[in-house]
Formats: C-alpha cells, structure tokens, sequence
C-alpha cells in the first residue's frame, strides 16, 4: 500500500531512554506526498497519536476516534514530537484523518514549528 498524508498508520518508533513515544503505537503521515512517492527514498515524517494529552498543550491537535481514522479511543496528534521515520517501521494502516482532522493537526503543526 502506498504511504499517503492523512494517514493513520501503527508504527514502531522503538524505545528510547527520553520522553519520545515509544514501541508501537498510531501516528499521523503529514509528508507531502511528493516526497512519499519518490522511489527509493525509504522515509516518511510522522507525528505520534497519544490517548494521554490535553487540548490546553499548545503542540497536541485532538482527533475523536472514528471508523474512518481506524482509531479506538480519542487521541491527541503530539506535534512537539514530529519524527522522520523509515517506511518499514509502519505496520499496518488504520485509516485517514478527515480534511478538518487533518487542518487542525496542519495548524497545531505551524503553531509548533513557528511557520
């Protein structure tokens, strides 16, 4: 399957030592899709979805659980922890954010990066 924006996928961001997500858990594709269709470049930049996050946390969008996104419980989009990771590392595919998901993640994410 190809890697799209907007995805929901489960990944496997290993352990770290750090306050990082860790091991395998939901995270939102938010690299163009220009860059995920190059061929032979194996990486994609994600950000981790928590069920631990706060609407008050300036960096964390929220995103309700729904069929479409395949998630099971509300979840918050942590963009303070932005990663690049290799495609391998996404295990299955749950589904897609919606467009008002994906602008609210898009917003927190120029919030978080200053842009």
């Amino acid at each position: 399957m190809a890697i799209e924006r907007g995805q929901v996928w489960l990944c496997d961001f290993d352990q770290h030592p750090d306050s990082r997500q860790n091991e395998i858990r939901p995270c939102v594709v938010v690299q163009t899709d220009h860059i995920n269709r190059v061929p032979n470049y194996s990486l994609t930049t994600v950000v981790p979805l928590s069920t631990k996050g706060s609407e008050r946390i300036p960096s964390h969008a929220k995103v309700a659980s729904s069929a479409i996104n395949g998630l099971t419980s509300d979840s918050f989009a942590k963009c303070e922890q932005i990663q690049t990771v290799p495609q391998a590392h996404l295990r299955s595919h749950l589904g897609g954010l919606s467009a008002v998901e994906m602008a609210r993640v898009d917003a927190t994410l120029k919030k978080t990066l200053a842009l």
